[in-house]
């Protein structure tokens, strides 16, 4: 699912490189979210954007999550949300 030289970059990790890094902190917003209501998709046959809201255990963070593809596969994930919002609503 993603490349090899496959790179994230959010508010809290910052920029990392690697997807094992990537799949440990994407397994603690799986384990917190209750919900993901999705907003809007742009998709493209080299990137996509998706808006939408997680319901956390405190509340509702809107997050918006930008792709960039190499084949079939995704080379890079940028994500914006507040930080703040998404640690006091019981994001981790």
């Amino acid at each position: 699912m993603l490349t090899d030289d496959f790179v994230f970059d959010g508010p809290i990790a910052g920029r990392i490189a690697g997807g094992s890094r990537f799949a440990h902190g994407v397994r603690g917003f799986i384990e917190a979210a209750h919900s993901i209501t999705p907003l809007q998709a742009v998709v493209t046959s080299t990137s996509a954007a998706v808006l939408y809201d997680a319901e956390l255990p405190g509340g509702t963070v809107r997050f918006s999550e930008f792709f960039e593809f190499g084949g079939d596969k995704i080379r890079e994930l940028h994500i914006q949300y507040n930080p703040a919002d998404y640690l006091a609503k019981g994001g981790h």
